[in-house]
């Protein structure tokens, strides 16, 4: 949500008030949203991540239950990456797991110097 533009967070918060509509500009159409029939579900990341990413006004995140994530671990993305791939050897996924993660590390210190 926090790379959504202002238009697309107007929209949203047109579905949450006592509108309870959106309006699609491409179709040139305004829907009813029932509430007792819809769930919205939305993600962001934290802002420090940059890339535009902005924080949401307090009142617009109150709308929402928030539910906090750790990052995956190791052993975590190994298991995804088996389940998608089982015909790649699990050593080979381990390694491609921590090469992955060696890179992410570098970046990272290497932003922090820049």
């Amino acid at each position: 949500m926090n790379l959504a533009s202002q238009s697309v967070l107007e929209g949203l918060n047109a579905c949450f008030d006592h509108r309870s509509e959106v309006f699609i500009p491409e179709l040139a159409m305004t829907f009813k949203v029932k509430h007792e029939l819809t769930r919205f579900f939305a993600c962001q990341n934290p802002v420090c991540e940059g890339g535009g990413r902005k924080n949401l006004p307090r009142s617009f995140l109150n709308r929402f239950t928030h539910v906090y994530m750790e990052a995956l671990t190791t052993s975590d993305l190994v298991i995804i990456a088996a389940a998608s791939y089982p015909q790649i050897p699990t050593e080979l996924l381990e390694c491609m797991v921590k090469f992955n993660e060696q890179v992410v590390l570098v970046l990272n210190v290497m932003s922090f110097v820049a």
